[in-house]
């Protein structure tokens, strides 16, 4: 049985296998270039969407509030329609047509709460601009600490409205009130918050507090460092600490020992089931919050870009309770500005 030879390649037939392996190489990567240049163009275009679609949305949110605020109440003050049987009876005929909407209502209802990122003990910053829902969150936070605990929560924001009692014959408030001075001032914690009846410490609005563009001034530190000893044991003691700021970032120390670092966005929606099968009020509520989450570097800068993107359901907090402008007379012991006329002067002075 003759031995089988395998054939021997020649010099050139190994310069084209060469060629052809470099030129599939270059194929592959003209491919991954130009695959990754359809995903940029890709994310640069969600991102533009993105900015119109908000625009859109905020504009659409804007017709509704002005039906809401200018048409709506001032037609109905006295509750004429809402309190007319026909004005129900129309909302119920119009069931049908929006039946899928009902389906997915009570599928959401049935969506389980995962243990959120808020639970775990520690100092919680949460960052953003007026307006993006910083203080609804922590308010939303409290009154889930109080559902799941029993305990209120320590606000230093008058931001809770009072509640009727269930008799309507007084009316009270879930959550204490406090200043920051009344536990850190002179370098020194004058007080201790009482962990046995409080379930979280909230500080809203901390850069007006704390201005880590002020340290080493001596206010700063009067109310920093005993602030910053505690917060070190929080754990041993009141457990969760909600730092709300307009800022980007705050003291370095402070940043480095944040358990998160997060910016909400609030979602406003229309009231459905109260409007359908309640009161029949047009109104809107806060439906939850769109959170993103950063990471600190070394230097407590908060990364450019979220490493985590979730979304919260409200289904603790009743915002009727809410005061969204909780420090809106923090200026009334102030005297307002009265201006002379200018014009009535330069008379008297052209006369005289």
């Amino acid at each position: 049985m003759d031995r089988l030879i395998a054939p021997r390649t020649t010099y050139f037939e190994r310069i084209r296998g060469n060629l052809m392996q470099q030129a599939k190489i270059s194929i592959a990567q003209k491919l991954e270039q130009v695959l990754e240049d359809s995903a940029r163009k890709i994310y640069e275009l969600f991102e533009k969407t993105e900015i119109v679609y908000r625009k859109i949305v905020d504009f659409v949110l804007t017709i509704f509030y002005f039906i809401e605020d200018k048409i709506w109440y001032k037609i109905d003050k006295q509750k004429k329609i809402i309190d007319n049987p026909l004005y129900k009876k129309f909302r119920y005929l119009t069931f049908p047509w929006h039946f899928l909407w009902i389906i997915v209502y009570l599928l959401s209802k049935r969506k389980k709460n995962d243990r959120l990122i808020y639970d775990l003990p520690g100092v919680h910053i949460i960052v953003g601009p007026p307006g993006c829902g910083k203080s609804s969150l922590q308010f939303m936070l409290a009154e889930r600490f109080r559902l799941k605990t029993g305990k209120p929560s320590l606000i230093n924001s008058d931001f809770e409205k009072a509640r009727l009692s269930e008799d309507k014959t007084y009316y009270f408030k879930y959550h204490y009130l406090y200043n920051f001075t009344d536990f850190w001032r002179d370098r020194r914690m004058v007080q201790l918050p009482n962990h046995k009846i409080a379930a979280s410490l909230i500080i809203d609005e901390g850069h007006r507090i704390l201005n880590y563009r002020e340290n080493g001034s001596t206010e700063y530190n009067d109310k920093f460092m005993p602030f910053m000893n505690y917060a070190v044991l929080v754990r041993k003691y009141i457990k969760h600490i909600y730092f709300s700021t307009q800022m980007g970032k705050v003291d370095i120390q402070l940043m480095h020992l944040a358990q998160s670092l997060t910016q909400p966005r609030v979602d406003i929606g229309f009231d459905y089931p109260d409007w359908l099968v309640e009161t029949g009020a047009y109104r809107f509520k806060i439906k939850g919050f769109f959170i993103d989450q950063f990471s600190i570097d070394a230097n407590g800068e908060k990364s450019v870009k979220p490493v985590k993107s979730f979304y919260i359901k409200n289904e603790w907090a009743d915002f009727d309770s809410f005061e969204t402008m909780a420090m809106n007379d923090v200026y009334d012991h102030v005297k307002l500005y009265q201006p002379n006329n200018l014009i009535r002067e330069r008379t008297h002075k052209t006369n005289g």
